[in-house]
């Protein structure tokens, strides 16, 4: 009997482990997934056709706050509230420069 009890807390602890984590991901995937859509309707309004010379443009949370503060859009940043307004997303372009090919994230947030 002691060996059945002692292999259900190490499964059960296991299990647990494997919870947390996999909570913690989605949780990181959240704030990812809010921060491309916003990066990527930044740059088309505020970049794109607007500045020269931006090959890999980085569009960070205070970038967002500062529109959202002088009335220029409403990005609802309580969705990234667990995060640094130093977290950034880097826009890959595309050979043409101007299309989005994929995004890098450095993302500072709670998990």
């Amino acid at each position: 009997m002691k060996h059945w009890k002692k292999g259900m807390v190490v499964t059960s602890a296991a299990l647990l482990c494997v919870l947390a984590v996999g909570c913690g991901e989605g949780k990181q995937e959240s704030y990812e997934k809010t921060m491309e859509e916003y990066a990527r309707d930044y740059y088309e309004t505020y970049i794109l056709d607007k500045v020269e010379g931006l090959d890999v443009p980085e569009i960070t949370i205070a970038n967002l706050e500062n529109v959202n503060a002088n009335g220029g859009a409403n990005y609802d940043l309580s969705k990234l509230e667990g995060c640094t307004s130093t977290s950034y997303v880097r826009l890959i372009l595309a050979e043409n420069g101007r299309d989005i090919d994929h995004v890098e994230f450095n993302m500072s947030c709670e998990k």
